[in-house]
């Protein structure tokens, strides 16, 4: 899975990340459920439904971000059919140094990179765990990356690119 961002976002996520630790994981909710078909057809997929911080703030030095997970792992028939589905919500904290409240734009981009990317492995542990306790074995959930966002090229007034 790839989180992409355009310099702009990078360099306000990077403001933060710059002046914080993380200090805590809590996972607030979590809900699961089960699917039972006859005659599922492989290989099955896991899809990534949702992925999102929900929510942030900046409190005693502190900021907090609540992100939202959701997966479906579905088969390979025609309408695909759901397996199982996961939704979890986490709490991840971070302290900063120097004690200066980020600006929204700089918590928002913060929250759409780092944030995730420190989250998904939590999550991608925790959707493993209960799709085993659920008798099914499919593919893991991908890593997660962040890669910047492709510019778009400039070209100079009057230069046509011919196909």
């Amino acid at each position: 899975m790839i989180i992409s961002q355009n310099r702009e976002e990078l360099a306000l996520a990077t403001t933060i990340s710059r002046q914080c630790e993380l200090t805590s994981i809590k996972l607030l909710e979590s809900h699961s459920r089960l699917h039972e078909h006859e005659g599922l057809v492989e290989p099955f997929r896991i899809v990534v439904r949702e992925s999102i911080c929900v929510a942030w703030r900046f409190q005693d030095g502190h900021v907090i971000y609540d992100a939202k997970f959701r997966v479906e792992s579905v088969d390979a028939s025609v309408p695909e059919r759901t397996m199982f589905e996961i939704e979890s919500v986490y709490r991840i904290e971070y302290e900063m140094r120097g004690g200066d409240a980020p600006t929204d734009e700089q918590m928002a981009a913060f929250g759409r990179g780092n944030v995730l990317l420190n989250l998904w492995p939590y999550f991608r542990e925790l959707t493993h765990g209960l799709a085993v306790k659920m008798d099914h074995l499919p593919p893991p959930l991908p890593l997660m990356r962040i890669f910047p966002a492709l510019e778009p090229e400039v070209k100079p007034p009057g230069v046509v690119q011919i196909p």
